[in-house]
């Protein structure tokens, strides 16, 4: 059967107007698979040795680095060498961090997002750090991956006959032809792969998207918790799952605590999450991780890889790093037909 040439031309225009955030998606993804190696590694300093101090120890010291912002996200550390890290939010929904000690309590960094280079790249590789645009270019670039894996692959398609002789021929080529027929071939290769990172990333940011005129009213003022009120609606959580370590800790402007803990049952993203009344200590909701309705709880698993540790970690990185390459391939082809194509003067 006949392909459409219009197929080979929706799948050109679309690789070429998306590879910038193609490229930044590869590039990004392929760093949040090493997320807490990395910041370990660019942390300003290690964790010293000793016992943890309470989280509201914590809390206070991030507030004290920026008095005119409240706390509103705490992300605990993971081992005994990381730091804790505070994310705070003042009333022009500025935003700041603070890098804490968790055995003394101490500022050891603070700054925008710039200072904390993995925060850096999550919220790039998740909304451009540009907020609801960004998002929906994240998402929009989700789905021009699928669209064009599948273009690709139909393209290519040789019939069930013909697959292995089609990707062992490629490296027979001549020369002037050989970088595309690679591109082919990776891309024939690693085209369902792609496409679910494609697909995943489109159903973990699609859902933060906002198309709503918020209504401009003044918030009303935070509710401001005192040190044991903080503490005992941590404790309260850790009560409730005894042997989980927790993993961050929200404060709502009502007073209220959202804390997540790990649950390595369900993988290494995987969270129990208990929402407590820091005001009263009253439990608003427990929930396990069997029982979430969050998507992507789901998700996020298959879009990292970490569906199938060890390995799924290592089978993205090659994923991110063969988009790398179609990134860059791609162009090049084209802009070699093209210079080819260009009648003489």
């Amino acid at each position: 059967m006949a392909k459409p040439k219009s197929l080979l031309r929706y799948h050109r225009w679309l690789a070429l107007a998306f590879a910038p955030f193609l490229l930044v998606q590869a590039t990004t993804g392929a760093a949040l698979l090493f997320r807490e190696p990395l910041t370990r590694l660019l942390a300003p300093a290690s964790a010293s040795a000793g016992g943890a101090v309470p989280v509201s120890l914590i809390s206070r010291s991030a507030h004290e680095a920026w008095p005119d912002m409240r706390v509103t996200r705490i992300f605990m550390p993971p081992d005994e060498t990381s730091l804790a890290l505070a994310r705070l939010e003042g009333a022009d929904r500025t935003v700041r961090y603070a890098a804490i000690d968790p055995g003394t309590g101490a500022v050891l960094r603070k700054g925008a997002i710039w200072a904390f280079p993995m925060e850096a790249v999550l919220h790039i590789h998740y909304q451009l750090n540009a907020g609801n645009t960004g998002l929906l270019i994240v998402s929009l670039n989700g789905f021009v991956l699928v669209l064009i894996a599948t273009t690709g692959v139909w393209q290519w398609w040789p019939g069930p006959g013909r697959i292995g002789k089609t990707l062992a021929a490629t490296p027979r080529l001549p020369k002037r032809m050989r970088l595309r027929g690679w591109h082919r071939s990776v891309g024939a290769v690693v085209c369902l792969v792609l496409g679910t990172s494609g697909m995943t990333g489109i159903l973990l940011s699609a859902p933060d998207l906002s198309f709503s005129q918020a209504v401009q009213v003044a918030p009303p003022s935070p509710l401001t918790l005192t040190d044991p009120q903080i503490d005992s609606a941590i404790a309260i959580a850790r009560e409730a799952y005894p042997d989980a370590q927790v993993r961050d800790i929200r404060f709502g402007p009502d007073g209220n605590l959202a804390v997540n803990l790990r649950a390595p049952r369900g993988g290494v993203r995987a969270v129990d999450v208990v929402r407590i009344s820091g005001r009263d200590g009253q439990v608003l909701a427990n929930v396990p991780y069997e029982q979430s309705e969050e998507l992507w709880q789901t998700v996020m698993p298959i879009h990292t890889g970490d569906i199938s540790e060890p390995l799924g970690r290592y089978l993205m990185l090659a994923a991110a790093a063969t988009l790398l390459f179609l990134v860059v391939s791609g162009p090049l082809t084209w802009l070699r037909a093209r210079k080819k194509g260009k009648p003489s003067r």
